[in-house]
C-alpha cells in the first residue's frame, strides 16, 4: 500500500525534560546568573566604592540589573534584537513593568512572611524544627533564607512567563505576513 502523502504527520510529543531543557530555558537561566552577578558588582561599586547608603544602593543596582537583564533577554535569550523604536519602547516598558511587579511580589512575600512573622506559623507545623531554628543565634537569617529561596524560584518563573508570553512573544503568522509586505 502506498502512503497518503496528504495526511500530515503527527508532531512528536515532548516530555517534560525536553520542554524544560531547551536553548531558551538554559540561556534564560544563564542570563539570570549573569544578571545576579551584575547586580552584586553594582552593589559593591555603589556601596563600597562610592559610599552610598543601602537603600540607594539597592535601588540603583536593581536598575542596572534590570537594564542588563533586558539586553541579555532581548538579544540572547529570546533572539529578538532591535525591532524599531516603537516596538523597542513597548518591550522595554513591558519588561520594566513586569520586573516591578515581581519585585513587589518578592518584597511583599518577605514583608508578610518575615517582617510580620508568618513564617513562624508555617514552620510551626513541625514544632521541633521551629524550636531548633529559634534556638539558633542566627534564627532570623535562617528564616530569611528559608523564605527567600522559594520566593526567588517563584519570581524567576514569573519573570520567564512574563517575558515569554507578554514581552518577547512570537508574532502570529498573519502579523509576520503583514510586516513582510
Amino acid at each position: 500500500m502506498e502512503e497518503d502523502k496528504n495526511i500530515p504527520e503527527k508532531p512528536e510529543k515532548k516530555g517534560l525534560k525536553e520542554k524544560l531543557m531547551n536553548r531558551e530555558v538554559v540561556t534564560y537561566l544563564i542570563a539570570g546568573l549573569m544578571t545576579t552577578v551584575v547586580n552584586m558588582i553594582a552593589k559593591f561599586i555603589f556601596k563600597n566604592l562610592i559610599g552610598l547608603d543601602e537603600n540607594v544602593t539597592t535601588a540603583l543596582s536593581w536598575c542596572v540589573a534590570v537594564a542588563f537583564a533586558y539586553l541579555v533577554n532581548n538579544y540572547w535569550v529570546f533572539l529578538k534584537g532591535n525591532e524599531g523604536a516603537g516596538k523597542e519602547t513597548a518591550k522595554i516598558l513591558k519588561f520594566v513593568l513586569a520586573r516591578i511587579g515581581t519585585y513587589f511580589i518578592e518584597a511583599g512575600s518577605i514583608y508578610f512572611l518575615i517582617t510580620l512573622k508568618h513564617v513562624d506559623s508555617i514552620l510551626g507545623i513541625i514544632p521541633s524544627l521551629l524550636d531548633k531554628i529559634n534556638a539558633s543565634p542566627s534564627a532570623d537569617n535562617i528564616k530569611f533564607w528559608l523564605v527567600q529561596l522559594p520566593v526567588q524560584f517563584v519570581v524567576v518563573v514569573l519573570n520567564y512567563v512574563f517575558s515569554k508570553l507578554f514581552i518577547f512573544k512570537e508574532q502570529k503568522d498573519k502579523e509576520k505576513e503583514t510586516e513582510a509586505e
